[in-house]
């Protein structure tokens, strides 16, 4: 018997035509696929690694600006800070059994306050005469055989 004749039967050729469908992988395909897993999970792995220490990094940036930014700031603010000045004292002065502490760098009194024993008393100069340095010792004479085996030999 003779196929029935389909209503498509006065179509000229079959056309091809591309469907997205299910693929089971082979065994090969399958080791394929998990070498290159594998291989992503370790660029993923070393990316983070990287990325933390990157990170690590930029936040000890941060903190030390911030810090430096917080004591700059604090300067601006105050508008002064502390350092170590040399100064001296300047006995009997504005007037006698006061003493005033004045700035070295800049001339300006510090503080004021009354003398005690111990700045009353004053410090004498006593100067002894130095001694006289010891005379150089006589240079030790050599032996005159010594002196003889020194000497060059005169052609």
């Amino acid at each position: 018997m003779e196929p029935a004749e389909s209503p498509m039967s006065n179509v000229m050729d079959d056309h091809k035509t591309k469907q997205f469908l299910r693929h089971n992988f082979s065994d090969e395909e399958l080791l394929d696929l998990s070498r290159e897993l594998a291989q992503k999970q370790h660029t993923l792995q070393e990316a983070r690694e990287r990325k933390k220490a990157v990170t690590a990094a930029a936040n000890q940036e941060i903190a030390l600006a911030e810090a430096e930014i917080s004591v700059l700031s604090g300067k601006v603010h105050s508008g002064y800070e502390h350092r170590s000045v040399w100064c001296r004292w300047q006995m009997d002065y504005p007037y006698r059994g006061k003493k005033t502490l004045i700035r070295e760098d800049d001339g300006s009194t510090v503080r004021t306050a009354d003398m005690n024993e111990e700045d009353r008393q004053e410090e004498l100069a006593l100067s002894a005469p130095e001694p006289e340095p010891p005379e150089p010792a006589a240079p030790r004479r050599r032996a005159k055989k010594q002196e003889q085996q020194e000497e060059p030999a005169h052609a």
